[in-house]
């Protein structure tokens, strides 16, 4: 007769009481997850808020600088402000868009700190000549120019400045009246016999004159349309601004290669002219040319030279200006 073994214990055994209490608290912890989570989504149902009803969380301010696309952003009650309070260094924060600029106010300046990447700067255009036929290449553009926008010259009505046009004696006086409408009257006006009732250039002729820069001519007239030789321009705003030559005036005029071409009344002026820097000679240097017509560009140059030297102006250099 076989004797069979003992049963051996059982792998099995029935749930106790801790074992139900374990599975237990697993399903509230999964349903709490759960139910957490569905109040997330649908704004519903707050678990921690209904088992703990007398207790009401504070409100926060944070906001989302990165946005979600399932929700809005709480819209926030603005807080009073007394009327003279002032909001420093405040920069509000658009949700969803990244901030440009740093979030971190400057505290005293009101505006935030901007980032580091900078735009390249563009080189502004070049400014444009205020007149079609004198590009900054012409010998007298910085003379021209300078005047052009103090308003002592003015070009003609197609934008040309026509600067080779020879200039007669009232408007040079006219010129002379623009560049120094500040000058002490050192004499009475004359009225000129060939100076008509009307013409437009009288204010100019009389103030040229009572100031000492022009002189007419035997006879009381001024002969307003002829124009003005090169050795009158120069004589006369060298005689206008009162200059004197200390030096040697013979030797000073023997600077110019034409010098016996310069008339005895003049020698005088020309000498304190040059000596002041006044006279300009294109193209060149050693050329006065004093009987020839003086051109609308040179008389620009000269009367600007004579603005220099009586400290209206800044000083323009050139190659053109003739050092004593």
């Amino acid at each position: 007769m076989t004797v069979s073994p003992p049963p051996g214990p059982s792998s099995r055994r029935p749930l106790g009481f801790d074992d139900f209490i374990g599975i237990l608290v697993a399903f509230l912890v999964l349903g709490t997850i759960f139910f957490w989570s569905i109040g997330r989504k649908t704004q519903g149902f707050d678990l921690f808020s209904a088992l703990s009803p007398a207790v009401e969380p504070a409100a926060s301010p944070a906001i989302d600088l990165f946005g979600d696309a399932d929700e809005e952003a709480p819209t926030a009650t603005p807080s009073p402000v007394a009327p003279t309070e002032a909001l420093v260094g405040v920069v509000p924060i658009d949700p969803g868009v990244e901030p440009s600029v740093s979030p971190t106010p400057q505290v005293g300046l009101g505006a935030p700190t901007k980032s580091p990447s900078v735009a390249p700067t563009t080189a502004l255009p070049a400014a444009e000549p205020t007149f079609s036929d004198v590009p900054p290449s012409y010998w007298a553009y910085p003379f021209i120019e300078a005047l052009a926008k103090r308003d002592v010259v003015r070009g003609f009505a197609d934008r040309t400045f026509r600067p080779n046009q020879p200039v007669n004696r009232a408007e040079f006086a006219a010129l002379v009246e623009s560049a120094f409408e500040n000058s002490q009257q050192q004499r009475s006006p004359v009225d000129f016999n060939d100076v008509q009732p009307g013409f437009w250039a009288i204010p100019a002729i009389n103030r040229a004159y009572s100031t000492g820069f022009m002189e007419g001519y035997p006879g009381k007239v001024f002969r307003p349309g002829q124009l003005i030789p090169r050795v009158q321009a120069i004589a006369a705003l060298s005689k206008g601004l009162n200059l004197t030559s200390s030096g040697d005036v013979p030797a000073t005029i023997q600077r110019y290669q034409d010098a016996n071409q310069i008339p005895d009344w003049a020698n005088d002026r020309v000498a304190a002219a040059t000596a002041a820097r006044l006279v300009v000679n294109h193209p060149n240097l050693s050329a006065l040319e004093p009987a020839r017509e003086t051109t609308r560009a040179e008389a620009a140059a000269l009367i600007y030279q004579a603005m220099a030297q009586a400290g209206l102006v800044e000083p323009i250099e050139s190659q053109y200006i003739v050092n004593p």
